[in-house]
């Protein structure tokens, strides 16, 4: 990382040699490979259609011949059929979307490269705008010449049909209103997902560079004035000297704020965008680049853009044109001087934000590579129960009904890990904000304060946030996609030797786990609610029995348990830790950009002490994790980490040869199969416990304040 941002200035063999891999790719044969990859989605878009509309017609012409069947086998027959047509439907949308992407990533890997003599400054945001409205239009004529042969098939059923079978007639036409109604909504569903979301990012990165280049401006100006003003012949020129030397130094003090943060927030968005992209193209051919080389060509974009921009803003405002004469090579002087002093400044800048975002980088990459790893293992279960199903749509439901349960089983385990990863990993990048936010600070200079900060410092803060909460839904994509990706690139591999139809009519995940994430993310206030709730729970378990704990652990020497026991021992330590107020998801937004597509999500972002709880059992679980990387610990710290998102891991019952109740960890919600007596054997008394945790909520809440007593005037209540 280092290393690139050192050459983000500079030639480096390296990024030249980058560059020749760039150029040669489209000619090799990987390339060759994914321009057909790219074609075969487009077959693949016309197989979906005609395979739907067949589909439909078999459903139908199905429940016409068994019309016979009593109510309970009829009823049992439709809701087989509407199954049936749904999961069609969602392979439909699947496959528009997938096209969608497709385009878009032929557009991105077949791009022109810009040339470093192209002095626009917003060169790259209208390529991606251009893109973007080259793919909505090319989508648009496909889905009509699609929906146009729909309605010619339709046409040709009606004089073929229409004389010998009107109730063959009467399906066909349904079948096909059906396929090209769910184009239409497809086609929308589309638009959103692709179109609109890249015009928006193009139109964001427009705005974004010309904040830049106005920064740049603004820094120049205040600058070349500053040090014009230390010129003595100002003193006969200007009566309050001193207080305008006075103002001018704030002014250049703020400029300097406001162009390191349009430089951080533009570093934020390239990344975001350019890695999203890479991301598309990994997602549709299953070409995974080395992370290393990602990086490179992303670090490469973000150079060239941000260079650009500085050099060209520099250079424009580095003469005077109007002023004359020794006045004019005065201020010449003084604003080349500010020019060098800018670029300078760019070069620090540049390099302090990479710094700061590699040690980011760093904290979240396990969780990232654990988000991956599970979406890479949703992707498989949903493509092995979409087979199961389609096997018991055939008939076959009896023989296959074991490996429907298990497939159905597997997937919702998948879909559990799936989303505890998601949630997880926002709530580490959350626990993360407070140290990024201070690298901010000692890079712009801007204190984070809502309350004390001036009114333009308030938009320089506002521009901050937004830059770190597109970092934080960028980062979730980035694992998202990739874990997509590498299921792609298996499923390939297990798909060569399969007929080509087969493979046009594979189903595709992206687009579903897409909007899974989306789900999760915008449910992930109360998540965060769930889990402070059950870490308060268990945080009062650990106090309660710690003295019982800690000696259960020394006699095991510290082994008892697994990782479970150092959990817990762990927790009992951060009893006496005084609760406070953090931020939350957001760092105080009031809305979040989705991980996937252009909505934007409300947030209820208020400085609470759930945050803290929640950061508090981020911090504690991850250190623990740390200590236990592989084998049983770490499998149940997994379970661990997924149930206190539900219900948490303690239980409350009897224990044999007692009568009152107990608390103490459920074996089961940790992951093991049956229970464990050394659970029970460090169970706290009920009474004990709930006394600890009504003192600890009685803290967190702070009690409410008590209340007044209040004296009514006279004449006093009868009660009448």
């Amino acid at each position: 990382m280092l290393g690139s941002s050192l050459e983000r200035w500079g030639k480096s063999a390296e990024v030249e040699h980058l560059k020749e891999l760039d150029k040669k790719f489209l000619a090799s044969a990987e390339g060759k490979a994914l321009v057909k990859e790219w074609k075969d989605f487009g077959e693949a878009l016309k197989k979906h259609v005609n395979w739907t509309t067949a589909k439909f017609l078999k459903l139908e012409a199905r429940l016409a011949s068994e019309g016979k069947k009593g109510a309970k086998g009829r009823a049992a027959l439709k809701r087989s059929v509407a199954a049936a047509k749904k999961s069609a439907l969602a392979s439909l949308k699947a496959a528009v979307e997938n096209q969608n992407r497709a385009l878009l990533a032929e557009k991105a890997e077949s791009n022109k490269h810009i040339k470093k003599a192209n002095l626009k400054l917003t060169s790259y945001a209208k390529q991606m705008e251009k893109d973007a409205a080259a793919v909505k239009v090319q989508m648009k004529s496909n889905l009509k010449t699609l929906n146009s042969k729909l309605s010619a098939a339709k046409r040709a059923a009606k004089r073929g049909l229409a004389a010998t079978n009107a109730a063959s007639l009467k399906r066909y036409n349904s079948a096909i209103n059906l396929v090209k109604k769910s184009i239409a909504a497809a086609k929308k569903a589309s638009n959103k997902r692709f179109a609109l979301a890249y015009a928006v990012m193009a139109r964001d990165r427009k705005a974004m560079d010309r904040k830049l280049q106005s920064s740049v401006v603004m820094l120049n100006n205040k600058k070349a004035e500053l040090a014009s003003l230390q010129d003595v012949r100002f003193k006969k020129v200007q009566k309050n000297i001193k207080k305008l030397k006075a103002d001018t130094r704030k002014a250049v003090r703020f400029a300097k704020k406001n162009f390191t943060t349009k430089l951080m927030a533009l570093t934020t968005m390239v990344k975001d965008q350019e890695t999203r992209l890479s991301g598309e193209i990994a997602v549709v051919t299953g070409n995974i680049k080395s992370t290393r080389r990602q990086q490179l060509a992303v670090n490469k974009k973000v150079s060239r853009e941000i260079a650009n921009i500085v050099a060209t803003a520099n250079k424009r405002q580095s003469a005077s044109k109007r002023a004359r004469g020794k006045l004019r090579a005065i201020l010449n002087a003084n604003k080349k001087t500010a020019s060098a002093e800018v670029a300078a400044l760019a070069k620090s800048t540049t390099l302090a934000v990479a710094l700061l975002r590699a040690k980011q980088a760093s904290l979240r990459r396990k969780a990232a590579k654990a988000l991956t790893k599970a979406t890479k293992g949703l992707v498989k279960k949903m493509n092995s129960a979409k087979k199961a199903q389609a096997k018991a749509m055939k008939g076959l439901r009896s023989a296959l009904k074991g490996n429907m349960a298990a497939s159905k089983g597997a997937l919702k385990a998948a879909k559990a890990s799936f989303k505890a990863k998601v949630l997880t990993m926002t709530n580490l990048m959350t626990m993360n904000q407070k140290k990024y936010e201070r690298g901010l600070k000692r890079v712009t200079g801007l204190s984070r304060s809502w309350k004390k900060s001036s009114k333009k410092d308030l938009v320089l803060l506002k521009e901050q946030t937004d830059a770190m909460n597109r970092d934080l839904s960028g980062k979730l994509a980035k694992a998202i996609t990739m874990g997509t990706a590498k299921a792609k690139k298996a499923e390939a591999t297990a798909l060569a030797n399969m007929k080509k139809s087969k493979k046009a009519l594979s189903t595709f995940a992206a687009s579903t786990i897409e909007r899974m994430a989306n789900g999760v993310f915008k449910t992930i206030q109360g998540g965060r609610h769930k889990v402070a709730d059950n870490y308060l729970s268990l945080k009062a378990y650990a106090a309660t029995g710690k003295d019982a704990i800690t000696d259960y652990m020394k006699k095991s020497k510290r082994s008892g348990l697994s990782s479970i026991g150092d959990l817990l021992v762990t927790v009992g330590r951060l009893s006496s830790v005084k609760v406070k107020k953090s931020e939350g998801v957001g760092a105080g937004a009031k809305t979040l950009p989705a991980i996937f597509g252009a909505k934007k999500m409300k947030m209820k972002n208020a400085v609470s002490s759930i945050n803290f709880l929640v950061n508090e059992y981020t911090r504690t679980l991850t250190q623990v994790q740390q200590r236990w990387p592989m084998g049983l610990g770490k499998y149940l710290l997994a379970k661990v980490e997924s149930n206190m998102q539900k219900a948490g891991i303690l239980e409350v019952d009897r224990l044999p040869g007692k009568s009152k109740n107990f608390v103490f960890v459920n074996a089961q919600q940790v992951g093991l199969s049956s229970k464990l007596s050394d659970f029970a054997g460090l169970a706290v008394k009920m009474t004990s416990y709930q006394a600890t945790l009504t003192g600890m909520a009685s803290k967190v809440a702070k009690q409410a304040k008590k209340s007044k007593r209040v004296f009514m005037k006279p004449p006093e209540w009868q009660g009448n």
